[in-house]
């Protein structure tokens, strides 16, 4: 049998070499696809249970607040009394007694939350954004310190809602904090050579 020849690609007489399409840090899809497992394992629990996962995992602004002595649980619970015809409301202290039976995972859901997704539009928005601006930092100052940044920007992400939202008793999830202090992060490293 001949050996099959394959030639090289040349232009002008240099060989051409072909690049990746993705040329991706290896720790940038270890964590798209962390985010995916985490999103299809939800999609296989019931809505309940999905929403219990939310509540517990996901990063909740008035627990923090009641945690501190803010009393927004009683508050919530005292504004169904005196208007029980408001539905929001009635939601907003269903989530509010349940919490008061089920703390969140404080502090945990500070980082946690950066791991839950509203759904696949969410998940692959914060992926695409991870991808452009994670990759540039992950290779400026390696995984290990990519991480902890992450893990930072996470928590920073959440107590900037926090004190914007200290009453809030709705789940906050989502990559976005943490994908926000990488691009910020990034843009430190797009001008220099």
């Amino acid at each position: 049998a001949l050996p099959i020849y394959m030639p090289r690609k040349t232009c002008m007489g240099v060989v051409m070499r072909r690049e990746p399409i993705f040329n991706l840090p290896p720790l940038i899809p270890v964590l798209i696809g962390l985010f995916a497992l985490i999103e299809i394992a939800i999609g296989f629990l019931g809505t309940e249970t999905a929403s219990d996962l939310y509540l517990t995992y996901g990063f909740i602004p008035g627990d923090l607040a009641d945690r501190f002595g803010s009393d927004v649980f009683r508050a919530l619970e005292e504004a169904v009394r005196l208007t029980p015809d408001a539905e929001d409301v009635a939601g907003l202290a269903e989530i509010a007694s349940y919490l008061r039976a089920h703390p969140s995972a404080l502090p945990f859901s500070l980082i946690s939350y950066a791991f839950l997704h509203a759904g696949w539009p969410h998940l692959i928005i914060n992926s695409v954004w991870l991808m452009a601006f994670g990759s540039v930092v992950a290779r400026r100052i390696g995984s290990i310190r990519f991480l902890c940044l992450f893990a930072l920007s996470a928590i920073g992400g959440a107590l900037f809602h926090f004190i914007t939202h200290m009453n809030d008793v709705m789940p906050v999830i989502g990559a976005s904090g943490a994908v926000s202090g990488i691009m910020a992060a990034a843009i430190r490293f797009v001008f220099q050579p």
